[in-house]
C-alpha cells in the first residue's frame, strides 16, 4: 500500500519549482483563474492592497474550510513573512503552492484506489484516518481535518473519495 501511495503522490510533487518570481506564479495559472483569484482577493480585502488574517480566514470559510487563527497566520506567514496579512502577488503564489501540494484530480484518485479493495470507490474512514495522519508516510493531518475531509465524501463510515476529491478541488 505505501508503495503504491508513493507512486501516485509522487507525481503529483513532481512538478514543484521555486516561486521566487510572480511573472512565474503568473504563468501557471489561466487569464481565467487570475481574474477569479483577484476578484476573490478584491473581495475579501474589501478593495484593499494586502489580505488580512481575518478576511483570509473569511475566504477560506466561504470555501468550506474552518481553519484556525493558527493555521491562518502560519499560511500567511509562509506565503510572505507576515503572519498578519498578504499581497495579491503572496496570495497568488500561496495559491499556487497549495495546487501543487494537492495534484490533479486523477492522481489524488489513484493513490485512493490503492487502499479500495472492492473497487466500490469508497474507503472506510480508519483507512482515510491512516493515510491522512501519516501511517504511509508524508504530512499528518489532526483529527479535525481528518474529519472535515471526511464529510466533503459523505461521512460516515464508506468515505466516497471521488467525490471527497472533487469538492476539495473545487470541481463539483
Amino acid at each position: 500500500d505505501r508503495a503504491c501511495l508513493e507512486t501516485h503522490t509522487h507525481t503529483a510533487h513532481a512538478n514543484s519549482r521555486p516561486h521566487s518570481h510572480i511573472t512565474y506564479i503568473m504563468s501557471e495559472f489561466s487569464p481565467e483563474q487570475i481574474s477569479e483569484f483577484e476578484g476573490a482577493f478584491k473581495h475579501h480585502s474589501q478593495g484593499e492592497k494586502v489580505l488580512t488574517k481575518d478576511n483570509l480566514k473569511a475566504d477560506m470559510r466561504s470555501l468550506g474550510f474552518k481553519p484556525t487563527d493558527a493555521e491562518v497566520a502560519a499560511m500567511l506567514k509562509e506565503a510572505g513573512g507576515n503572519p498578519a496579512q498578504c499581497s495579491f502577488e503572496e496570495y497568488l503564489t500561496m495559491m499556487s503552492d497549495r495546487l501543487k501540494r494537492m495534484g490533479d484530480a486523477d492522481d489524488i484518485a489513484q493513490a485512493f484506489e490503492c487502499f479500495d479493495t472492492t473497487g466500490s470507490g469508497t474507503i472506510s474512514l480508519n483507512t482515510l484516518r491512516d493515510i491522512l495522519q501519516g501511517k504511509f508516510g508524508g504530512d499528518a493531518f489532526t483529527d479535525r481535518e481528518v474529519r472535515e475531509l471526511a464529510k466533503l465524501g459523505g461521512g460516515g463510515d464508506a468515505i466516497a473519495y471521488n467525490d471527497m476529491i472533487s469538492a476539495m478541488l473545487g470541481s463539483h
